[in-house]
C-alpha cells in the first residue's frame, strides 16, 4: 500500500516535470521563429567634460569618439513586443584642450604659446562593461524591412581603482621648470553607474532576411564617473574651477543576428 502510493506520487511529479519540459520545448520552437541573438558594434560619441569655471576659461572640452562591442539576445512577448538583455564591452575617454596666448604666460622665459594642446586619456577608465536591458516593439514595414524601436536602463561597471587621474604641463626654463596646468580627477567614485537609454534598429528585409541591421543609440548618464578640478599657474589672470566626467553617449550600431537555425524574417 505505501508502496503504491509513493510509486503513485514519484509518477505524478514525473508528468508533471514531462509536461514543464514539453510546455518549455514547445514554446521555444513556436519562438524560434522570432527570438535571436546578434553581435552588435557601436561607434560611440562621448559627451565633452561639464567644466565649471572660476575666472577665465581657458580650459574647454570636446566630444570625443569611442567604441563597444556586444552581444544581445531578442526574446518575443509577444508578435511584436521584445524585451532584449545584452551585454557589451566598451572604451570611454575624455577630451579636454586649451588655447593659450603668449602675451597670457607670466614665467620670466616664456616662449612659444601652447596652442590647441589636446589631451585624450584611455589609460585609468579606460574601459567599462555595460549590461542592457530593452523593452521594444517590432514594425513590419511596407517596404518588407523591420524597424525595431526600444528604450530601457543600463547598468555600467567601470573597473574599481584608488588612485586619480592627473594630468599636468610644465615649461622649462632657464633654470627650472615652470608649472602652466594641473588636474586632478578623483579616483573614489562608484564602480557602477546607471543610465537610460533609447534605441532604433532597422532589419535589411528582401533577400537578406532581416540578418543585418542598422541602429543608433541615445545613451544618458545622471552619476558622474568621474569629478575634479584644474588650475592654470604662471598665468596673467585667474582660471580654476571643477569638472565632471558623465556617461552620456550618443552610438551608431551596426549588428547581424546569429542562430544554428535557417534564417527567417522576424516578422
Amino acid at each position: 500500500m505505501v508502496m503504491s502510493l509513493i510509486k503513485n506520487h514519484f509518477n505524478r511529479k514525473a508528468q508533471s516535470v514531462l509536461f514543464c519540459f514539453l510546455l518549455f520545448f514547445y514554446s521555444d520552437s513556436a519562438a524560434q521563429h522570432y527570438d535571436f541573438t546578434s553581435i552588435l558594434l557601436y561607434a560611440n560619441t562621448f559627451d565633452r567634460l561639464h567644466i565649471e569655471h572660476e575666472g577665465m576659461e581657458l580650459l574647454h572640452s570636446r566630444r570625443s569618439v569611442s567604441g563597444e562591442l556586444a552581444v544581445m539576445r531578442t526574446v518575443h512577448l509577444t508578435e511584436h513586443w521584445a524585451l532584449s538583455p545584452s551585454i557589451g564591452l566598451g572604451v570611454m575617454p575624455f577630451n579636454i584642450n586649451f588655447d593659450l596666448s603668449r602675451d597670457l604666460l607670466t614665467y620670466p622665459e616664456a616662449g612659444e604659446a601652447q596652442s590647441n594642446m589636446d589631451l585624450i586619456h584611455y589609460e585609468y577608465i579606460h574601459f567599462y562593461y555595460s549590461l542592457k536591458l530593452q523593452l521594444e516593439y517590432l514594425h513590419s514595414l511596407p517596404t518588407g524591412n523591420t524597424l525595431s524601436m526600444g528604450a530601457g536602463i543600463a547598468l555600467n561597471h567601470f573597473p574599481a581603482r584608488d588612485y586619480g587621474i592627473g594630468v599636468s604641463l610644465s615649461v622649462q626654463g632657464a633654470n627650472e621648470d615652470y608649472e602652466i596646468f594641473k588636474m586632478v580627477i578623483e579616483g573614489d567614485l562608484p564602480n557602477f553607474v546607471p543610465t537610460t537609454f533609447v534605441n532604433v534598429r532597422y532589419f535589411f528585409g528582401g533577400e537578406f532576411k532581416d540578418l543585418f541591421y542598422c541602429g543608433a543609440l541615445l545613451n544618458w548618464g545622471y552619476s558622474p564617473v568621474g569629478m575634479g578640478q584644474f588650475e592654470f599657474s604662471n598665468v596673467s589672470v585667474n582660471s580654476v574651477g571643477t569638472l565632471k566626467w558623465q556617461p552620456t553617449w550618443f552610438g551608431l550600431t551596426i549588428g547581424a543576428r546569429i542562430t544554428k537555425h535557417p534564417y527567417k524574417k522576424l516578422l
